[in-house]
């Protein structure tokens, strides 16, 4: 596992999955469901949702 400390690599063995990359793979998770669930949300349906996207144009 490459640290990056202020602009100084330094490599790190990873000793347990669960403790040292697990952590980071739960937040990227977390992240990628908010991104998802936001599109899915400000995907446009049916006439009221052409009127919000077109309204969200203009302003």
């Amino acid at each position: 596992m490459e640290i990056n400390d202020n602009g100084f690599m330094s490599n790190h063995t990873i000793d347990s999955y669960d403790m040292d990359v697990r952590p980071y793979v739960d937040i990227w998770q977390s992240v990628s469901d908010r991104i998802a669930a936001a599109r899915q949300n400000s995907e446009p349906d049916g006439k009221t949702g052409w009127l919000k996207s077109t309204w969200r144009k203009c302003s």
